[in-house]
């Protein structure tokens, strides 16, 4: 009985050990685990990584935001959507023309020139503004059409630049003027205006343009052509080319009138964007 009394109590030592081995080697695990486990997330975590020079970092970092800059004024961010403003935030008075853009006032151009094919009925006719006042009409509905669309600094300059190349094959004297014409234009627009955001301004410079060549050309005249029959007739007969000059003037403020509400219903047709 003692015996089996004592082989029980090394049994029960014995499990005793055992039971303590695997608590001492359960928790040595699970230190270890805790161990490793702040191991990681120390090394998770962010080093910030230090330049072997002190000033190193920063001067990169200047270096950077200088270059961020020089590309930015590469691009050019006073042009936003194709409209260029100026410091104070305002729209520039000088746009960039697209190719969309003179294309259009290519067309504008041609459209005046073509249907302005009455002048050579005319041409002979001894009354000084005689040809200004049969093609007033269709030479100010027409530009200011494109003055509506392209409402850019220079867009008359473009126009009167297109017509008159071919008018130079036609009437020499017609040509220099209509070009002299289109810069005191866009002199007045620039000073008067600055620019074609407003109605007003586009119908002011489609009215002017016929109008703007009767002195220049009397000048143009007295220069180079004395000879020239609307010459002749402007000092025979002054107050008919006074009478006539006024024509010019009010057909030619009607057909701008008319370029306005044309532009205006073919942009609420959703065909033409300001």
């Amino acid at each position: 009985m003692r015996e089996n009394n004592n082989f029980d109590k090394m049994n029960d030592g014995a499990d005793g050990k055992d039971e303590g081995k695997e608590t001492l080697l359960s928790e040595e695990k699970n230190s270890a685990a805790g161990a490793e486990k702040d191991c990681l997330d120390w090394l998770d975590e962010e080093i910030p990584v230090q330049s072997e020079n002190g000033g190193q970092g920063r001067e990169n970092s200047a270096k950077t935001a200088g270059r961020d800059k020089k590309r930015k004024r590469r691009e050019n961010p006073d042009i936003r959507d194709g409209v260029r403003y100026n410091k104070k935030g305002e729209v520039a008075i000088f746009q960039p023309f697209t190719v969309k853009d003179i294309v259009f006032l290519a067309i504008i151009g041609a459209a005046a020139l073509i249907t302005s094919a009455v002048m050579p009925l005319v041409a002979q006719v001894p009354i000084f503004g005689l040809p200004q006042l049969v093609t007033g009409l269709q030479m100010s509905v027409f530009p200011t059409i494109g003055l509506m669309k392209v409402r850019k600094t220079g867009s008359v300059f473009i126009v009167s630049l297109l017509v008159s190349v071919l008018e130079l094959f036609m009437a020499p004297a017609m040509g220099v003027t209509s070009l002299i014409s289109a810069i005191i234009i866009e002199a007045i627009n620039i000073l008067t205006f600055k620019g074609y955001r407003k109605d007003i301004a586009c119908f002011v410079s489609g009215m002017l343009i016929n109008p703007m060549t009767l002195p220049f050309y009397y000048l143009y005249c007295m220069a180079f052509e004395t000879d020239s029959i609307f010459f002749k007739a402007a000092g025979d007969s002054p107050w008919v080319a006074v009478g006539i000059s006024v024509a010019v003037i009010a057909v030619c403020a009607l057909g701008a009138g008319l370029g306005i509400l044309i532009s205006r219903e073919i942009r609420k047709a959703g065909l033409m964007k300001k």
